[in-house]
């Protein structure tokens, strides 16, 4: 069954690649560690990202996944603006790095530079 994780714990961030950075989630979900070579992010294998208007599904297997809100109700001209930017993002390489692990993850450099953290390459539907 997929979880519902709060807004206030996902980021949707546009850097070389578009990252959905998750804080707080306990076990991450089963989750494959983050696998990094030669700076480019591997695959979160057996997840995939689904857009929707106010919503992001990550669905994992089996009954595994990831309902993350895209507003919070206090969106603002610039909030918009900014999830547009990352959806274009997201188009553009048919996907997003899903890093679960560490808040401070900011870019795809973090990513490599970190050890621990999980998730991967979300292909889009």
């Amino acid at each position: 069954m997929p979880v519902l994780v709060d807004r206030r714990q996902v980021a949707f961030i546009v850097d070389q690649l578009p990252l959905i950075v998750l804080q707080g989630l306990p076990d991450a979900y089963d989750l494959p560690l983050i696998q990094v070579e030669d700076g480019q992010v591997g695959p979160c294998s057996g997840w995939i990202l689904a857009l929707h208007a106010t919503m992001c599904v990550i669905d994992g297997p089996g009954d595994a996944g990831l309902l993350l809100p895209v507003f919070a109700g206090d969106e603002t001209i610039e909030a918009v603006a900014q999830h547009e930017r990352w959806l274009a993002a997201v188009a553009i390489y048919g996907g997003a790095v899903l890093v679960v692990g560490d808040p401070e993850v900011g870019s795809v450099t973090d990513v490599a530079g970190r050890s621990g953290l999980r998730g991967g390459f979300v292909p889009t539907t």
